[in-house]
């Protein structure tokens, strides 16, 4: 009896150390574009012969820089694993307490994809001299651009204005014709836009007698 009974706790502990969840991912590889975000399901899969508690999958990126991976798996329901590329290269997403095997993740490669030139929302603009004037970039992926903002004409650095953003406030106290331009850059890109302001002084009013 006794000697069954130490069979039996034996199996019962040699089951519980082998059984376990496993991943089953939907794909073990993609190829998308910058910008571009996809989602891969994954299923839980149990390997044993009774259920242990669950432990939460969380999903992440080899190399964030490429591609951001979110989500994650708080109970045995099948799960999303989001994918977005970030830039050209390769990552993996994997599932943490998972990298011990390249069979649970996947292979991501990020490629670039045709992009739209930056744009003046309004190309000449007529203002006062010194008053305050609004000058926007517009571009549909303005969330992963960097923009570099100089006065004179497209290509002259010489003469950065030290602000960034898709839109900034531009000041001129002399009156005339100005020129300022923006260089737009992605990971797979670059573009330029260039505005003029012609600035005028106000008229100063007559002296009443």
């Amino acid at each position: 009896m006794r000697r069954w009974m130490a069979m039996l706790a034996f199996c019962s502990v040699a089951t519980t150390a082998s059984a376990a969840w496993y991943p089953e991912l939907e794909t073990g590889a993609v190829r998308i574009g910058v910008g571009q975000t996809v989602t891969v399901r994954v299923r839980a899969i149990w390997t044993g012969l009774w259920i242990l508690p669950w432990t939460p999958w969380v999903f992440d990126s080899t190399n964030p820089s490429v591609a951001r991976v979110e989500g994650r798996m708080d109970s045995s329901h099948p799960g999303e694993m989001r994918i977005t590329g970030v830039s050209p290269g390769r990552a993996s997403a994997f599932i943490h307490g998972w990298t011990h095997t390249d069979f649970y993740r996947v292979e991501v490669t990020v490629v670039c994809l045709p992009e739209e030139p930056v744009q003046p929302a309004r190309a000449r603009q007529t203002a006062k001299a010194g008053q305050p004037i609004l000058l926007q970039a517009q571009t549909p992926i303005a969330s992963r651009t960097t923009f570099a903002w100089y006065h004179g004409r497209i290509g002259d650095m010489s003469f950065p204005i030290g602000q960034s953003g898709p839109e900034i406030v531009y000041v001129t106290d002399d009156p005339g014709s100005h020129y300022a331009w923006v260089l737009a850059s992605t990971p797979c890109s670059s573009s330029t836009a260039e505005f003029e302001i012609d600035a005028y002084r106000p008229k100063r009013r007559g002296a009443r007698h």
